[in-house]
């Protein structure tokens, strides 16, 4: 496990006890649901139990946490592949393959945020005493076998107490003390919201409360329809400098995962140096001098401000560091940043650069893995899904049509075939509307399906494309070009 856990952990210690308590009865299958609304503290829950007891070693057999948003199948093959030391072939094995693998003794099983039952079943454990099933969820799920705990909001004591340990720290006035039992109340004791407000207060020590209190209520007042964690959302988001705003904007076009700090790097770099489209980005570098540019580019000028715009957001809470070179957003955060985004002049450019930088990230994964095909592919393919989706709506189709030609790649390493096939079916479709059917990249895409056919063992369904495919290559490049001899090569 790579996740860590917040560093004040306060009113949830019946939850623990109820939860352990649930997952511990003797040969019985257990599977319990810890499920609430956003920013409830599901996750940390599930965290801090996790940690607490792979210290104890009261799973001897393993502690696995799986992200129920993306793919399980490959995070299951991953875990065995890392942890189990099992050699995975990646076409042929599956997940039950793996379950009949783990080591003798009790396993705990954890799934974050899971959408939708029927999306995790096909994935779960065997039905053996052995294997302990945390989930977390929105959902009320009905399910008999499921047991729930549902989560509420902190009790008032307890959301005092995590707002004095991380954000005060030192002795209230008993007025002080009112203005934040009020405070807490008004954010409903909701722990996101409060820790949130408390990292603010850390990183701004002489800012009074009731000014804070004040702010909030005043962000509120501005728009009926915010939240109060979201007048939290926006009170932090107006501290910010507005390079710091940028890099959030910029980390929020990456997917719900885990983003390797050097991508975001990347993405910088190259909205700094490479104009990714014409447009403002073109008309400030022909600006020549830095101290002419406006302000609101400074984080595509100084790369300094990078690594302090990092750690503000990571002050703020805004940010998490979860293992050596990796963050990731909260989603609510993370939906607040992306609307910000939308409303910048220079979205078009990080949207171009996130785009470049996680297809360069796929074709890495592929061709010089620093650790292992299945671990970069699987770390990569939350993004490029993510990229798919902006790309669809803000890109080019044939910009699409890459992206999606990669991804099927990806899956097809990986032996989900049945998930590759009709995005080798789609970019197909794109190009051939796009740029004609006798074009080499329509040759590329007739060649990428009919290798996939191939996998799979339908060779009278792959001769035929590698044939057409053949066919464009030589009347457009001519017999010598090397896409001929690959075709070629195929064919055969």
């Amino acid at each position: 496990m790579t996740q860590r856990g917040t560093e004040t952990f306060v009113g949830r210690e019946n939850d623990l006890k109820t939860l352990h308590e649930w997952l511990q009865r003797e040969n019985t299958v257990s599977i319990v649901a810890a499920s609430g609304m956003g920013g409830i503290g599901k996750t940390e829950l599930a965290l801090q139990y996790a940690l607490k007891h792979l210290r104890e070693q009261t799973y001897p057999g393993a502690v696995c946490w799986l992200n129920a948003r993306e793919d399980l199948r490959s995070q299951i093959l991953l875990f065995a592949e890392k942890y189990l030391n099992l050699a995975i072939d990646l076409q042929s094995v599956d997940a039950a393959w793996c379950w009949a693998r783990f080591p003798v003794g009790d396993c705990l099983i954890i799934l974050d945020d899971v959408q939708k039952w029927t999306d995790i079943e096909p994935y779960l454990p065997p039905n053996e005493p052995r294997f302990k099933l945390l989930l977390t969820t929105r959902l009320q799920l009905q399910e008999d076998w499921v047991r729930l705990i549902n989560l509420d909001q902190l009790p008032p004591l307890a959301a005092f107490q995590l707002l004095y340990e991380i954000g005060l720290n030192e002795s209230l006035t008993p007025t002080d003390q009112g203005i934040a039992e009020d405070l807490c109340e008004w954010l409903g004791y909701l722990p996101l919201g409060i820790k949130l407000v408390a990292k603010f207060l850390k990183v701004e020590p002489d800012l009074p409360l009731q000014e804070v209190f004040q702010q909030l209520r005043a962000e509120k007042l501005k728009q009926d329809s915010l939240l109060p964690i979201e007048a939290v959302f926006q009170l932090s988001w107006e501290k910010l400098a507005i390079a710091e705003q940028q890099l959030s904007a910029i980390l929020s076009l990456f997917a719900i995962a885990e983003v390797e700090w050097k991508w975001v790097e990347e993405v910088v770099q190259l909205c700094r140096t490479e104009p990714v489209q014409p447009g403002w980005l073109k008309r400030l570098l022909s600006l020549g001098k830095r101290s002419q540019a406006p302000a609101q580019w400074c984080l595509l000028l100084e790369p300094k401000v990078l690594e302090r715009g990092r750690r503000r957001l990571i002050e703020l809470s805004l940010l998490q560091r979860v293992g050596k070179g990796l963050h990731q957003l909260h989603p609510l955060l993370r939906e607040f940043f992306a609307a910000k985004r939308e409303q910048m002049e220079s979205e078009e450019v990080m949207v171009q650069a996130v785009y470049q930088v996680v297809l360069a990230e796929a074709q890495r994964s592929f061709e010089k893995p620093e650790r292992s095909l299945i671990e970069e592919t699987t770390a990569v393919i939350p993004h490029l899904e993510e990229v798919i989706k902006i790309t669809q709506t803000s890109g080019s189709e044939i910009e699409v049509a890459l992206s999606l030609a990669w991804l099927a790649f990806l899956y097809e390493l990986q032996g989900r075939y049945s998930e590759a096939e009709p995005l080798y079916v789609q970019a197909l479709d794109i190009r051939q509307r796009q740029l004609g059917s006798d074009h080499p990249h329509v040759a590329t895409s007739l060649n990428n399906l009919a290798g996939l056919y191939q996998s799979q063992g339908r060779y009278s369904e792959a001769e035929p494309l590698y044939v057409q495919a053949l066919d464009i290559s030589q009347r457009q490049l001519g017999n010598d070009h090397p896409d001929v001899a690959t075709s070629l090569n195929d064919l055969a």
